[in-house]
């Protein structure tokens, strides 16, 4: 989006904190889908039409419900496979790089899976930071009508509807050039939030 030839997206200002760094909670692992999908031809300017101009980020795929430890996934003759992928702590902070799934290819997308445990159905919170896109799952449904985020400069905090008991959070982040990480950090003010691999 331009207004008088000038990129608004790079023009914007940063974003304001909704929760004090101490709030913040995240998972030890994700579970990640080692075999990743053709985003397509995807550009670094962000789109104003996405579900038309980038169809591949719209097409279901087994993978959106997360990841079961009972479950193989098969799809176009292909078995899917699942990876734990441990988080790299930083201060105060926690990212996922999935560089470490092959040698880092251009223009896909995959699934990253975790669960969390809430006492009661609420709105949760979390931090959001993606290089290059990403969308995000709660339950095996798209928040934000399938939102296509683009946070490279700045993270964004996203709502997530959580019910009662185990929830699946499932990211799904994009790679176009350069490096592919993500970090979804949960405001856990209470600290009653648990996270794990699969319902226990």
């Amino acid at each position: 989006m331009t207004y008088k030839e000038v990129s608004l997206y790079r023009q914007a200002e940063r974003n304001v904190p909704v929760f004090p760094k101490e709030a913040l909670r995240w998972p030890r692992e994700w579970m990640v889908l080692a075999s990743p999908y053709d985003s397509g031809d995807m550009s670094d300017v962000p789109s104003d039409d996405p579900r038309s101009e980038w169809p591949l980020l719209f097409v279901s795929h087994p993978a959106e419900s997360g990841y079961k430890p009972d479950e193989s996934l098969a799809e176009n003759g292909r078995v899917l496979t699942w990876r734990a992928l441990p988080v790299m702590e930083r201060e105060d902070s926690a990212i996922v790089d999935l560089g470490p799934l092959s040698d880092l290819p251009l223009k896909v997308f995959t699934y990253a899976s975790t669960y969390v445990y809430s006492p009661t159905a609420r709105i949760a919170y979390a931090q959001f930071r993606v290089d290059d896109y990403g969308q995000i799952l709660v339950n095996g449904k798209m928040i934000e009508d399938g939102r296509v985020f683009r946070t490279r400069r700045d993270p964004v905090f996203v709502a997530l509807p959580l019910h009662e008991g185990w929830n699946n959070v499932t990211v799904k982040p994009i790679n176009i050039v350069g490096g592919w990480t993500f970090r979804l950090l949960f405001a856990d003010p209470e600290k009653d939030l648990r996270f794990a691999n699969a319902p226990q």
